[in-house]
């Protein structure tokens, strides 16, 4: 069974059954049906095509949409979710499903009409590409003052330690020169050294205290 295209839908063909004689007339009149009918199947894709928003159509639209919501951060968040899905429906996107948190993080980033203009998966891809690319010197420079701060305190740190060797070195001298004055055969007992603190007490010489403290402290010769 062959079946043409009826006459009210092209305006020719019929339905007809191949049998005899009549095939060649009958496969003819269906070639003429189908070469109509192609050339309506190519030209609707390229109708439906040229019916959709243009590039500029779509960017427009968008950028009106957030220039609506951004002047609305203080109103009902139900309003930003229903302005981005009427853009979205009207620039044939699918539509938005997060939340008013999302939209005000796309501003935060300056990312709104990106988010406007792409499915949620394609716009979160841009949007971690851009957070990146903001946050990366940031975290570079954040690793560098690290670093710095790090350096600092070793240098620092070594300058303390110099600094109190020095300082136990000029004591040690100035104990060393008391010792040596008063001519004691270190260790001194006891007594001698609570002579000694009260001497440095009376007469204020700290020095002397320490020297006493220390040769009352000393192991005798040959120990």
């Amino acid at each position: 069974m062959y079946v043409c295209v009826r006459p009210t839908e092209i305006g020719i063909g019929r339905r007809f059954k191949k049998v005899g004689n009549h095939e060649i007339a009958e496969l003819l009149e269906i070639d003429v049906k189908k070469k109509a009918v192609a050339t309506i199947v190519i030209l609707v894709p390229f109708t439906l095509t040229a019916c959709g928003p243009s590039q500029e159509d779509i960017d427009n639209t968008a950028t009106i949409t957030c220039n609506i919501m951004g002047e609305s951060r203080n109103m009902d968040a139900a309003f930003r979710i229903k302005e981005i899905n009427a853009a979205r429906e009207k620039i044939g996107e699918a539509p938005y499903l997060g939340d008013d948190d999302g939209i005000k993080e796309s501003y935060q980033w300056g990312m709104c009409e990106e988010l406007v203009k792409n499915d949620d998966s394609t716009y979160q891809n841009l949007l971690d590409a851009v957070i990146e690319a903001r946050l990366e010197p940031a975290r570079i420079a954040s690793e560098m003052a690290a670093k710095q701060r790090l350096a600092e305190e070793k240098i620092a740190e070594q300058k303390r330690q110099e600094q109190a060797a020095e300082e136990r070195r000029v004591l040690n001298e100035r104990l060393e020169v008391v010792i040596a004055e008063y001519g004691w055969d270190c260790p001194i007992s006891k007594k001698e050294l609570e002579r000694f603190w009260e001497k440095s007490w009376e007469e204020g010489d700290t020095d002397l205290y320490q020297a006493a403290s220390r040769c009352h402290r000393m192991k005798p010769a040959g120990n």
